[in-house]
Order: C-alpha cells, then sequence, then structure tokens
C-alpha cells in the first residue's frame, strides 16, 4: 500500500515538473504575432484548441493538469517588438534604395503626391538621407529640442483651474522633463514626436527615427506593466496613450498596426480601472481618465467592440467638475451606443446563420431596433437639455467670408457648408462632435434594422410600424443634418484662438490637436452619407474627403484616409 502511494506521487511530480517546464517554456519562447490567444498556456504549448473553461479548461482537467491562463495585460499589451522591428527593417531596405535625383526645376515624388491629392497649400518636404540599417541612430539634440517643441505645440493645450473642460496633455511637458533618459514615457513622446515631424515635413529619414524609438517604447512598456508599481503609475497610463497616438498619426501598416492601435487603447482603459478612486482624483488635473475614456469609447462605437470599462462607479468622485453632469451623461450615452453597435455585429452573424428560424430572425430584429430607437430617443433628449447648460454650448450660424488663402482653398471645393457654426471656445464643439458621430452610427444601424424589418414583415405577413417607410425617412434626414453640422463645425474648430496657440494664417500655425479631433466625426461622416443617397449628400461627401486629405497631408496625421477602409461596413 505504502509503495502504491510513493509511486502515485512520484508520477504526480514526475507530470507537475513536466508541466511546469513546458510552461517556463512556453513563456519564453512563445511570440506574440497578430490577435492574441486567449487559452491557456498548455493548450497553446501544444497548440490544440483550449475551450477557455475558467478556471481550469476541459483539457486540463481531464488530463489533471494545472490550468494557467495570461492575465489581462499580458493578453492587452503584447510583446510587438518582432513584428515592429519587421517593419522597421523593410522601411531601411526601401530607404537603401537608390533615388533618381530630380531634374533642376521638377518636383520631387513626395511633392507630386501631395499636389496631386490635395489643393491645400502644403509646408514643403525636407530632403531625406539614406540611412544605413547597421549603424546606430544618431542626431543633434538641437534636432530632437525642435521636434519635441513641435510635437508640444501641436498637441498640448494648457489647463485652467477655472475650465478644467479646457486642456489636452497639460502636464505633458513637467513630466517628460522630470522622465530619465531611458523610461517608457520619454521614448513614446520622442516616438511620437518624430512621427509627427514626418508627417509635417515628409521626411523619411524623421519616419525611421519615430519607429524606432516606437519599437523601444514597446519593450520599455511591456517592462513597465509588470511591475506593480509602475503598472499604475499615470506615466505608464499616458505611455499607453502616446503610443496609440503614435499609430493614429502614421499611415503604416493597417492591418498589424491598427490592431495594435486599439490594443493600446483598450490597454490604457484596462490600466485606468485598476486605480482607486484617489489616484482618479488625482489624475483629474492631468485629464488623463476624460482622455483615455473617451479615447476607448469612440475605439469600441467604430469597431463595434464592447466597453471594458464603465464610467459609473467613478462618477461620485468627478462631479466637483463644470459641466461633468453633461459631460457625463454623454459619456454614458455613447457607452450604451458602444454596446448597441457590439449587438448589431452579433445580429449580423445571426442573420447568416443557417439554423435560425424567421420567427426568431423577425423578433431579434424587433427587439435590437426597439433598444435603438429608445436610445436615440434619450441622445435627442441630450442635444434638446444641453442648450440650457450654459451658453458655451449653443453656437451661432455666421456667413463665411474674410478668409485667408489656405481658408478659402478649404472652402471652395464642392459640398463645402456655406455657413460656419461659431462657438464660444474649443472644446464643447469638439464634444458635440463625437455626440453627433455617434448618433450617426447609431441611425445608420437604425435604418438597416428598419430595412430589415420590412422585409420580414413581408415575409411573414405581419405588419411592422416601427419598419414604416416614414421612420427610414427620418433616419436618412437625420443623418443628413448630422453630417452638416460636423461640416459647419470644421472651420471653427480649425481657426479659432487656442490658449498660448498663435491664429493660424497658414498651415504650419494649425496645431495637430485641431485635425485629431476632428479626424473621427469626418471619417464617420464620410461613411455614412451614401445611405442617404441624394446629389448633396454626395458632394458634402467628397468635401469631407478633401477635408481628411489636408488633414493628413498639411497637419501629418497619416490615417485621416486610411481609416476610412479599417472600420468594418455598417
Amino acid at each position: 500500500m505504502i509503495q502504491d502511494k510513493k509511486r502515485v506521487w512520484f508520477a504526480s511530480h514526475r507530470r507537475r515538473k513536466r508541466v511546469e517546464k513546458v510552461q517556463i517554456k512556453c513563456q519564453k519562447n512563445m511570440s506574440y504575432r497578430g490577435r492574441p490567444s486567449k487559452g491557456c498556456q498548455m493548450c497553446r504549448s501544444r497548440k490544440v484548441k483550449c475551450d477557455e473553461t475558467k478556471p481550469t479548461c476541459n483539457r486540463c482537467r481531464d488530463a489533471s493538469h494545472e490550468c494557467i491562463y495570461r492575465d489581462d495585460f499580458d493578453l492587452f499589451f503584447r510583446d510587438q517588438t518582432e513584428s515592429t522591428a519587421r517593419r522597421a527593417q523593410k522601411q531601411r531596405t526601401r530607404s537603401q534604395q537608390p533615388s533618381v535625383s530630380p531634374e533642376p526645376g521638377s518636383l520631387t515624388q513626395a511633392e507630386t503626391s501631395r499636389k496631386d491629392t490635395s489643393r491645400s497649400p502644403s509646408i514643403p518636404p525636407r530632403p531625406s538621407k539614406e540611412l544605413n540599417p547597421t549603424t546606430s541612430v544618431t542626431f543633434s539634440p538641437e534636432l530632437c529640442q525642435i521636434v519635441c517643441d513641435r510635437f508640444f505645440f501641436d498637441y498640448v493645450l494648457p489647463q485652467y483651474p477655472s475650465d478644467p473642460c479646457l486642456g489636452f496633455l497639460s502636464g505633458l511637458p513637467t513630466l517628460f522633463q522630470n522622465s530619465t533618459q531611458d523610461s517608457a514615457l520619454r521614448t513614446a513622446v520622442t516616438a511620437v514626436a518624430f512621427a509627427n515631424f514626418a508627417g509635417r515635413m515628409s521626411s523619411t529619414e524623421c519616419e525611421t527615427f519615430g519607429l524606432r524609438y516606437y519599437v523601444s517604447a514597446l519593450n520599455l512598456m511591456g517592462q513597465a506593466i509588470q511591475d506593480p508599481q509602475e503598472v499604475q503609475s499615470v506615466e505608464t497610463l499616458l505611455t499607453a496613450y502616446l503610443l496609440g497616438l503614435y499609430e493614429g498619426i502614421t499611415p503604416g501598416n493597417t492591418g498589424e498596426q491598427g490592431h495594435s492601435r486599439i490594443t493600446h487603447k483598450d490597454g490604457g482603459s484596462l490600466l485606468l480601472s485598476m486605480k482607486g478612486p484617489m489616484q482618479i482624483r488625482e489624475l483629474i488635473d492631468l485629464k488623463f481618465f476624460g482622455i483615455t475614456y473617451l479615447q476607448m469609447l469612440v475605439n469600441c462605437v467604430t469597431e463595434g467592440k464592447r466597453p471594458q470599462l464603465n464610467i459609473g462607479p467613478m462618477a461620485n468622485y468627478l462631479d466637483s467638475l463644470p459641466d461633468f453632469q453633461t459631460l457625463n451623461k454623454l459619456f454614458s450615452l455613447i457607452h450604451r451606443t458602444a454596446e448597441i453597435v457590439a449587438d448589431w455585429k452579433d445580429y449580423k452573424e445571426l442573420m447568416v446563420a443557417p439554423n435560425t428560424s424567421l420567427a426568431n430572425h423577425l423578433a431579434s430584429t424587433k427587439q435590437l431596433l426597439g433598444r435603438a430607437l429608445s436610445l436615440d430617443s434619450e441622445l435627442e433628449d441630450w442635444d434638446g437639455s444641453v442648450r440650457f447648460h450654459g451658453s458655451r454650448w449653443i453656437y451661432q450660424v455666421m456667413q463665411i467670408g474674410n478668409l485667408k488663402d489656405w481658408e478659402q482653398e478649404l472652402m471652395d471645393y464642392p459640398g463645402a457648408p456655406r455657413a460656419m457654426h461659431q462657438y464660444l471656445d474649443f472644446a464643447a464643439p469638439n464634444y458635440l462632435n463625437k455626440y453627433r458621430a455617434s448618433r450617426i452610427r447609431l441611425n445608420g444601424i437604425i435604418l438597416r434594422l428598419t430595412q430589415r424589418m420590412d422585409t420580414l414583415s413581408a415575409m411573414t405577413s405581419e405588419g411592422s410600424d416601427i419598419g414604416s417607410s416614414e421612420n427610414q425617412a427620418r433616419a436618412q434626414a437625420l443623418i443628413q443634418r448630422l453630417v452638416d453640422d460636423i461640416c459647419s463645425s470644421v472651420l471653427h474648430l480649425l481657426v479659432i484662438p487656442l490658449p498660448d496657440k498663435p491664429t493660424p494664417k497658414s498651415t504650419r500655425d494649425v496645431c495637430g490637436i485641431r485635425g485629431l479631433n476632428l479626424l473621427w466625426p469626418l471619417v464617420t461622416s464620410a461613411k455614412y452619407l451614401h445611405l442617404v443617397g441624394s446629389n448633396e449628400a454626395a458632394e458634402r461627401e467628397q468635401w469631407t474627403h478633401q477635408v481628411l486629405r489636408f488633414i493628413r497631408f498639411d497637419l501629418g496625421i497619416g490615417k485621416a484616409q486610411v481609416d476610412l477602409y479599417e472600420s468594418p461596413e455598417i
């Protein structure tokens, strides 16, 4: 009997040791490429499908193995160094290819591209030098200072104690100055700064510098999230945001970088959810909560993903901010819009399922359409009530006149609005445009559901009030009106005076944050105007494309055009 127990113990001990060796080998050698697997370590090491049952999957339970899953941070912040390094190597290889010197008086390829795609004035590209991939990156401290100063000019707005709604990344320059040379935050800032400068000046050399710093920032970020103290620091949260910003202003590869960008957005929200109420209170001055949370919502509404974080539990610690009640309600409505979009994504999979009956199709359509119409009604109520919460939310319709040359060229294109909506500040129209873009997305779903409802009702001989042609016409008219409001705010947001910024006399004076805030509303408008189906909507769609080209080539935000093809169709 004792011998049998010893044999059982030794067998169990040997099996546990083998499991530990496999797990250690898995942790050391497994590479994270593309979408990370959520299976347990044992199933991934054996390359078999894991049912992801927690705390123990069925395979490990049947084999009496210890079942270990990767934590959330391991999934959100994957080690992307290998794939990013491959992109860097490809770019360095392209930079080594011999170039043909242009004839005197001829345009370079970069200049020709800019002239063909945009009539607005462009900053002439800086001549780029060929880089040897075997040598290290070296540049003068003066260049780095110029690049970082330009980034702070483009994306940092000071914050005033009397109005916390104003300001963007206002604490970043101080954190940057206090950080060490090898910190993740400083490396991420340098990467974004070079990427921003490359977009502004069409410099391949600066683009390569930015990509190399981006690779280093990913490595340092991976180390930071393994430290229990670093993972909850303001610097780590801001680094996650900056990595997403880098991927938003670089044209890059939409497959790998686009997925990476979403990962950092969600990762920033996950970092924020780990912070306690007192830590959230400390972040108010830097506005990192609002920046990260709104970034997550925009991503979820665009991609059809369910939000990772709800603002509700933290609302009590933020209600001292001016206009927070208004913004809290807006964030809550956009959060619910993201849930509707995720349900719509699931619904489309249900429609193509072979075993779903016609009655289930009809019931699912009616239920989702009813929820969407109810949420749209609440959004309408918010829009009506917000005008009573202060004059900053009210705009005046102004005739367009006395424009500078670059403004005139932008407004001369067919489809441009003939009047401008003028607000008191820079923050309110940006929040209103987030509301408008979310509601456009929602009404695109409502329009498709009402059309689907009519089809199913005809097949079942069952009448439908919510699928009527009147509701379809209402959704189309609402999309057109919301797009018109977004387009009428463009000129105001490009030229309104900002604290510590010069009045934009040329495109050099237009800071990047102006274009960044317009990016999502304009992309949403361009993608949904075709649902309206009128000549006016077609011209307005062409104008939104032109503004996006202006943002891409003149303000250096590469995703202003690529984003049109990243998110799935309606």
